[in-house]
């Protein structure tokens, strides 16, 4: 739907801040970073996917076909789409998580091995159990935090918003919006995509021209009732309000300024396109 092959939400975003992505690929150490970073938060397997990494070493080529297709498709994913590199608390590393499985699990394998022929199995079920808890725990409290600080974000913000647009808006107004969840659910609204997640001609128009400057001409040809936006996307990406010469745009409502994400201020323009 996007004209790519990342996956919809990945292809569409991967386009939209396809500047910041080539940014961010410019520095040498982004990428090693970012993976490091991941590493930490995937816990104690460090240990045995350095132990899994050696092992396969060891073995000759025979034994890594797979990582090494993992590592291609992972080197291949990351030249398409630089920002996952740092976003969204990495949910958008996926790809690299199979190859850090898969060497672990060769390196698990190898320590099962070596605790059977010393007969230690306990002390391996132990170490395995611990890595394993210790692992998946080690970045909970600050997972609670985000969570937290997301609620608080949403609640102030996204919802608001969306609350507002359904209170203040006719039942068939076109709210343009980069950020779909809570105008399409909370307001019962129908919602044009800016970034081109759910629309294709959007995506299409943010893969012909990075500028854009095309997005603008595309809203006064689908011309929506309502415009959604952060005044900081708008002056790091649309820039709209430099674009509208013809005072389309009014200001009518904005959310209270976030504490917590201090750049998720939400900004309700009428749109006046005759």
């Amino acid at each position: 739907m996007t004209g790519s092959w990342l996956p919809s939400t990945a292809g569409a975003k991967a386009t939209f801040f396809v500047a910041e992505s080539a940014t961010l690929l410019s520095s040498a150490g982004a990428a090693t970073f970012a993976v490091f970073k991941l590493v930490l938060r995937l816990g104690l397997f460090v240990p045995f996917f350095l132990l899994g990494a050696w092992h396969l070493l060891r073995k000759g080529p025979g034994r890594f076909e797979i990582p090494l297709f993992s590592l291609l498709f992972y080197a291949a994913y990351i030249a398409r789409f630089g920002m996952a590199l740092n976003m969204y608390w990495l949910r958008y590393q996926m790809p690299i998580v199979l190859l850090y499985v898969i060497v672990s699990g060769v390196g698990l394998g190898a320590f099962a091995r070596w605790t059977r022929e010393r007969r230690a199995e306990l002390a391996l079920r132990f170490v395995a159990a611990f890595v394993m808890l210790a692992g998946a725990s080690m970045d909970f409290a600050e997972r609670i935090v985000d969570f937290r600080k997301d609620i608080v974000s949403t609640e102030r913000g996204a919802h608001a918003t969306a609350l507002w647009l359904r209170d203040n808006t006719p039942e068939n107004a076109l709210i343009a919006a980069h950020d779909i969840g809570a105008p399409l659910y909370f307001s019962n609204r129908r919602v044009l995509d800016l970034v081109g997640l759910t629309d294709p001609d959007v995506a299409r128009v943010n893969r012909e021209d990075r500028t854009k400057a095309a997005l603008w001409t595309h809203l006064a040809e689908r011309r929506p009732d309502y415009l959604v936006m952060f005044k900081l996307w708008d002056e790091q990406f649309f820039h709209f309000s430099g674009r509208d010469t013809h005072g389309v745009l009014e200001p009518v409502w904005q959310s209270k300024p976030s504490r917590v994400r201090p750049g998720a201020q939400y900004v309700v323009y009428r749109c006046s396109w005759n």
